[in-house]
């Protein structure tokens, strides 16, 4: 699978963020899961250190002034050579709409926890090429909630605006997680459903996951917003940890 072979040597990502405390933040947490990093605080350099860097993707944090990023984004998508290099960056939702219209572009609204913005990288490095927002795909990533981390994959799915299907699996048990331009959708395990159903994989610590990113049909189980489904989660984590 395209996961294995990606995962199966260290991955590199080009980090860029003008604000020093932010970079810093950045390159420790990509160092704490073996990444190779490259760290640049002016985006208007960037462009420059794509190739020594080997990176397989580029992390941006937008900062005001954000014709910055803009100009960065364009310069990588007219290049020849950075293209296909997958390019996430991070910025207040309003921002949004204008990093979108810079190409094939992956966009993580603020704030945001840096273990989500690893979980983002290490999707987006798996699919390589893959187009960001293409209708009809089939993208599949494998892996283990050990190193993602559901609540994790739950908010950058809702935050990428993806689409697709989330299977977890323990021993002989199974469950899902639809997601449909980042809103969960459908959720079950068993005869669990809906949020109750979100709750029960959240106590499941060692089991693999398959995610594949696709078109998923809107079911009707779930009535309420995105951030109150996981206040409702982290309540109930909460509840069950004390």
């Amino acid at each position: 699978p395209r996961f294995a072979e990606k995962m199966a040597r260290t991955s590199a990502a080009l980090l860029v963020d003008s604000d020093l405390q932010g970079l810093e933040s950045l390159i420790y947490g990509f160092q704490g899961v073996d990444w190779r990093s490259t760290a640049c605080p002016a985006p208007e350099t960037a462009a420059f250190l794509v190739k020594p860097s080997a990176a397989d993707i580029l992390v941006v944090a937008a900062r005001e002034p954000y014709d910055r990023t803009l100009i960065l984004l364009r310069q990588l998508r007219s290049c020849e050579e950075s293209r296909t290099l997958p390019l996430l960056v991070m910025g207040p939702a309003s921002l949004r709409p204008r990093v979108l219209d810079c190409g094939s572009v992956d966009f993580l609204p603020t704030p945001i926890f840096v273990r989500d913005v690893i979980t983002a990288s290490r999707i987006l490095v798996s699919l390589g090429t893959h187009p960001a927002h293409a209708q009809g795909s089939d993208a599949r990533i494998d892996g283990t909630l050990a190193e993602f981390g559901l609540f994790s994959i739950i908010r950058v799915m809702s935050g990428l605006l993806r689409s697709g299907m989330l299977q977890v699996e323990r021993a002989n048990r199974r469950g899902e997680i639809l997601f449909s331009e980042g809103d969960i959708v459908g959720a079950q395990v068993g005869s669990l459903q809906g949020p109750s159903a979100i709750h029960h994989l959240l106590l499941w610590e060692d089991a693999k996951i398959e995610l594949r990113l696709r078109a998923v049909v809107r079911r009707g189980q779930f009535n309420r917003r995105f951030d109150q489904l996981m206040d409702d989660a982290e309540r109930f984590m909460r509840d069950y940890t004390h």
